[in-house]
C-alpha cells in the first residue's frame, strides 16, 4: 500500500475498544491536583448507557453539571432519534418524495456533517441505509436477514445524493418516497461531544464522556500523564483482557466491530454494519478504532473505514488531519502512521500518538 501505515500480524479478531468508568487511567496515577476531585455519573441516551467522569473541586459543581449534561443529551434525543415520536429523523423520513422538513440546527448539523463524509468517503458513509437495516433482525434469539429479492427492491432507497438540504431554509429534503434517514452511525458521537461541550462550558478541564464506546476525552489526565484506553479482545473480553493500549492526550476514540450486533448463519457472520452498495454486511475489516478531534468525526469514519477495508480506509485516514486508526481485517492489523508502537511490554501492545 502506498501510504505510511504499519501492520502486524495477529491470529484473533481484536480492537473492541472499551473505556468503562473504572477503565480511565487503570494504572497506578500520580497524584492529582489536591483542590480536584473525581466524580462519576451513568446516564441512559441513545438506547446506551453515558457515563460521564469530571474533576473539579466540589460535589456541588459536579451535580450541576451532571444535571446540564442529562438535560441536554434528553433534549438531542428527543431530536435526533430514530424511534421517539416527534423526533426531526421520523418527520424527514415520514414526508420522503413529499416535501421538505424545518428541523433543528442540530439535526441540520449533523446531516449536512454526513452527506460530506459520504461523499469523501464515496459513498462508505451513507445515512440513508434505514430502509435495509429494517430488513434484518441481528437479535440472535430470532435472526433475520434479508433475500436477495427484498434487497434488489430496497437498495434503490438507498442514496445520500438524494438527501438535499436547504442551509438557509432550515430543511431536509429526501427526494424519493420510501427513503429513510438513519444517523445511528453519526448522533452518538455528536452527542458525545455535545455532553463534552458542556463540561468544558463550565470550566471543567479534565474530564472524560463515554457513550457506549463513543468516547471523548478532555485533555490529559489531571497529573498530566496521558489517558491509558484499553482495548479489548472481543473473543474473550473479560475484565483486563486488553490486547492493546492507547496513550493519548486528549481527542475522541470510537471502535466498530463486527461482534457487536451480529448473529452466525451456516457459518457466516451477518452484522450491523451494513456496506450501503450491496444492502450486506461489510466485509472489509472485523474491527475498526478511529481516533479523531471529535466523537462525531470518529463515529462516522469508523463506519466507513469498515466499509472500504484497510488499504483504502488507512489512505483515507492518513488525508485526513488528526486522525488515525487501527483496522483488524483478515487476520491482520493496521494502524496509520501517527500511532507509534511501543517495544518491550509484553503481551499487550502498547501505542501512543505522534506529536504534529
Amino acid at each position: 500500500m502506498d501510504c505510511a501505515a504499519r501492520k502486524l500480524y495477529a491470529a484473533v479478531a481484536i480492537l473492541a475498544l472499551l473505556l468503562s468508568p473504572g477503565c480511565l487511567g487503570f494504572h497506578s496515577r500520580q497524584q492529582q491536583p489536591a483542590e480536584l476531585k473525581e466524580f462519576k455519573e451513568t446516564v441512559i441516551a441513545m438506547d446506551t448507557l453515558v457515563t460521564i467522569a469530571l474533576y473539579v473541586p466540589s460535589e456541588e459543581k459536579a451535580h450541576k453539571v451532571f444535571s446540564e449534561v442529562r438535560n441536554e443529551l434528553q433534549r438531542l434525543e428527543g431530536i435526533l432519534s430514530a424511534h421517539q415520536p416527534g423526533s426531526d429523523v421520523i418527520a424527514i423520513s415520514a414526508a420522503a418524495g413529499k416535501e421538505p422538513v424545518k428541523v433543528s440546527p442540530e439535526t441540520l448539523h449533523v446531516v449536512q456533517t454526513a452527506l460530506q463524509y459520504a461523499h469523501i468517503t464515496q459513498g462508505a458513509f451513507d445515512i440513508t441505509v434505514a430502509p435495509v437495516l429494517r430488513l434484518y433482525n441481528f437479535d440472535t434469539n430470532n435472526p433475520v436477514r434479508p433475500s436477495v429479492r427484498e434487497l434488489e427492491r430496497t437498495l434503490p432507497l438507498v442514496d445520500w445524493r438524494k438527501v438535499h438540504v436547504d442551509e438557509a431554509q432550515g430543511t431536509v429534503f429526501l427526494s424519493a418516497e420510501g427513503m429513510e434517514l438513519d444517523l445511528g452511525g453519526v448522533a452518538k458521537g455528536y452527542i458525545t461531544d455535545a455532553a463534552a461541550e458542556i463540561l468544558l462550558k463550565n470550566g471543567v478541564e479534565f474530564g472524560s464522556v463515554n457513550a457506549g464506546g463513543d468516547i471523548r476525552l478532555l485533555g490529559p489526565k489531571p497529573d498530566g500523564n496521558p489517558w491509558r484506553v484499553g482495548i479489548k479482545d472481543p473473543v474473550n473480553p473479560g475484565a483486563n483482557n486488553w490486547f492493546a493500549i492507547v496513550e493519548v492526550r486528549g481527542g475522541a476514540l470510537v471502535t466498530s466491530g463486527d461482534y457487536e450486533r451480529a448473529f452466525v448463519e451456516d457459518g457466516v457472520r451477518w452484522h450491523h454494519i451494513i456496506d450501503p452498495a450491496s444492502g450486506l454486511p461489510a466485509s472489509g475489516a472485523s474491527s475498526v478504532t478511529v481516533l479523531a478531534p471529535t466523537a462525531e468525526i470518529a463515529d462516522i469514519l469508523s463506519t466507513a473505514l469498515f466499509v472500504l477495508g484497510p488499504e483504502k480506509g488507512l489512505e483515507l485516514v492518513e488525508s485526513l488531519p488528526e486522525t488515525e486508526a487501527l483496522i483488524w481485517a483478515r487476520g491482520e492489523v493496521f494502524w496509520s502512521s501517527g500511532l507509534i508502537p511501543q517495544e518491550g511490554r509484553g503481551d499487550v501492545f502498547y501505542f501512543t500518538v505522534k506529536d504534529k
